[in-house]
């Protein structure tokens, strides 16, 4: 029976130098790898938008009109039901949930209207340094929805493009204008 040469020997034992040198030579295609991903990885983080995550605390205060020996017994009736008493904190909070609430917040900090702005190979939002504010004339917001528009500015004029969807007609209208200056 013959044996086999191309098959090496198991039975001895291999080091680890012995492992880091069979893959020494492929040094090449690790070196080539980690800078095609360091590539890609410069190119996403460039690319990719920046997100903020908000958060917020309040801290509310109860009354402490009632004293302890009264809000045992208060406790012991609303347990069997006898006495139901309000919680001011569960009012605040409904109050501070209210969809009415938050539609005046967001008119107010007029939180409906993202501004952007292109810079390098992503955009950029403007919060606070918008050159100019959009306002709607007050007509029935229900009727529109998404509306997406660029300005650009050509020599002396502006170049105003876009899109908005009208839910009325079920449509997407297109916008082109030029202006001399903005209304």
């Amino acid at each position: 029976m013959e044996t086999n040469k191309n098959w090496k020997d198991t039975s001895a034992s291999t080091s680890v130098t012995d492992i880091i040198f069979d893959y020494l030579r492929y040094w090449k295609w690790f070196i080539l790898s980690v800078a095609v991903f360091l590539i890609i990885g410069v190119a996403i983080i460039l690319v990719t938008q920046k997100q903020y995550k908000s958060s917020l605390s309040i801290l509310l205060n109860e009354d402490k009109g009632t004293s302890k020996g009264n809000a045992a017994a208060e406790f012991d009736l609303e347990a069997l039901g006898l006495l139901s008493t309000t919680n001011n904190i569960e009012n605040e909070v409904a109050i501070l949930s209210s969809p009415d609430l938050m539609r005046s917040v967001v008119d107010t900090l007029n939180l409906q209207t993202v501004y952007y702005i292109t810079q390098r190979l992503r955009k950029v939002e403007l919060y606070n340094q918008t050159p100019f504010h959009v306002t709607l004339e007050p007509v029935d917001k229900k009727g529109i929805g998404n509306i997406q528009f660029y300005i650009q500015k050509n020599g002396t004029g502006y170049e105003i493009s876009g899109t908005y969807e009208d839910l009325f007609a079920s449509e997407e209208k297109k916008i082109n204008e030029k202006y001399e200056s903005l209304p």
